[in-house]
């Protein structure tokens, strides 16, 4: 199911963080897609554990097309709060492109 949400664009971390909350329960897996500085700002408020390496990398900069997953293990979406979430991946542009370096 895809549902468009014209609040995200420009949105605020708060905003953004409103907007999952309103969520239903019964969506087990949710992306969202917005634009900077409201996703970066919400993924390290989110963010309480993880690879430290991605999470060093993801503090210092969220690029245009960059990837976040995050685990936030609820049930509920209206619970997600600061600190709840497990950095699970981050990628990046350079990440894939560098990846691929050994590929051509």
């Amino acid at each position: 199911m895809q549902i468009d949400e014209p609040r995200l664009f420009d949105a605020s971390a708060k905003a953004i963080l409103d907007i999952i909350h309103q969520t239903r329960p019964d969506v087990k897996a949710l992306l969202v897609v917005g634009h900077n500085p409201g996703l970066h700002e919400l993924a390290l408020k989110l963010i309480r554990t993880g690879s430290q390496k991605n999470l060093s990398r993801l503090q210092q900069k969220y690029p245009t097309a960059a990837l976040v997953v995050i685990d936030l293990g609820a049930r509920n979406w209206n619970v997600i709060a600061e600190s709840t979430g497990q950095l699970e991946r981050f990628v990046t542009p350079k990440s894939i492109s560098s990846g691929l370096s050994g590929l051509v």
